[in-house]
């Protein structure tokens, strides 16, 4: 598990479960209001809160999230808008959540910068720390619960009266490759775990819709460190896989590689470690790791929010070297197929390029939807040229 924070008292989990039983999902346990000194964020009110949420089980947890308002009264029509933005965490550290380093990492500000541009816009912007308390990386149910929860969790702070924001404000939904696993879960899960939060759109991008498939385009290739940290995030949220380790893989597990963050691990990937470095062979075919791939593969229920699934292509140039495009593809098909208003936009670049190459896009389908813009009905696949 990742070892706790020691210079922060709000992170301080609650130590018993029974103190979560009682508390409704999306329940504030406390909140503050701190100051933010994140270089490249425009002025702005920082809210953050620890709320009850629920594990991938069902569980009883604490998370946490951080609400950016700018300091600024909202001009525009009806509540100031708020986009919830799950930010790809990637990581294994609890200092390594956003709201973590909102307060206490001056220069970890988004690269594109999408948190300061929807601030500069006006809107106020919903940042979930969706990997949890034990930060499980890559368990998407988790992580679509906590999305959820923060929202309801925000519309219970005491103090969103003065920040514009009320139960009317138009929500948008956005994640892109660790965080479209957030996203795409909060999508799909919302019309079951939480039908009254409803979301004007959902931008969701580079998502590993389906990580099955991901063995063969990330397992020891300059991907791996990503990889293998995210099968040790799924381990902590599935106690049952740690059986599959070796001496090795026990030994890395309380390793200090347990609390590295997103930077660290996609460095480690230029060792081209394979997986079975660390586990029994064929630990990927086994069973109980194919049952959790498949628990947490995404598809199958439908999202009611109109969604903008976006991906860097060979169709556009280059394409996403880790996450297959197949993958999105299929999520796409089977979403429209259940009656899901679909829009799929191939993207020009490879992984990492593909954040900045449908900047622009992203940002303009989320003020629009946060207009009131409806998405076009349907399902359509095309080069993106406007709302």
């Amino acid at each position: 598990m990742p070892t706790p924070v020691r210079d922060d008292p709000f992170f301080s989990y609650p130590d018993d479960p029974e103190q979560l039983a009682g508390r409704d999902d999306g329940e504030v346990i406390r909140h503050r209001r701190a100051g933010t000194v994140q270089i490249g964020l425009p002025g702005n009110r920082l809210h953050q809160f620890m709320f009850r949420s629920d594990n991938a089980h069902g569980e009883p947890i604490a998370a946490t999230a951080s609400l950016l308002v700018p300091d600024r009264p909202w001009n525009g029509p009806g509540p100031r808008p708020v986009v919830v933005n799950a930010a790809a965490i990637d990581s294994l550290g609890a200092t390594c959540t956003p709201s973590y380093a909102l307060v206490h990492k001056p220069f970890e500000f988004e690269i594109p910068p999408f948190t300061a541009t929807m601030l500069d816009s006006g809107f106020a912007v919903l940042v979930p720390d969706h990997e949890g308390p034990r930060m499980a990386y890559a368990a998407g149910i988790l992580a679509g619960h906590i999305v959820l929860d923060s929202v309801r969790a925000m519309r219970r702070l005491p103090a969103l009266p003065r920040t514009g924001i009320d139960e009317d404000s138009r929500l948008a939904l956005t994640g892109y490759s660790g965080g479209a696993i957030a996203a795409g879960w909060a999508a799909q899960l919302q019309p079951v775990y939480a039908p009254e939060v409803d979301f004007a759109g959902a931008a969701i991008g580079g998502v590993p819709a389906d990580l099955s498939l991901l063995p063969k385009t990330m397992n020891g290739t300059l991907g791996s460190g990503l990889f293998i940290a995210a099968s040790f995030g799924l381990a902590r949220e599935y106690p049952r896989l740690l059986t599959s380790l070796n001496d090795f893989g026990q030994t890395l597990a309380r390793s200090p590689a347990k609390d590295l963050c997103a930077k660290a691990l996609m460095a480690s990937g230029i060792a081209m470690q394979r997986i079975e470095t660390f586990t029994y062979p064929g630990v990927l075919d086994s069973p109980g790791v194919r049952a959790v791939m498949a628990e947490n593969r995404l598809g199958g229920v439908p999202p009611e929010t109109p969604v903008m699934l976006f991906q860097a292509s060979s169709a556009a140039f280059l394409g996403d070297e880790w996450i297959p495009e197949s993958g999105v593809t299929t999520l796409r098909d089977e979403w429209c197929a259940m009656g899901t208003d679909v829009v799929y936009a191939p993207v020009a670049g490879e992984h990492l390029s593909g954040a900045f190459t449908s900047f622009p896009m992203v940002v303009r389908y989320l003020s629009d939807r946060l207009a009131g813009i409806p998405q076009a009905p349907g399902c359509r696949t095309r080069q993106w040229t406007g709302s």
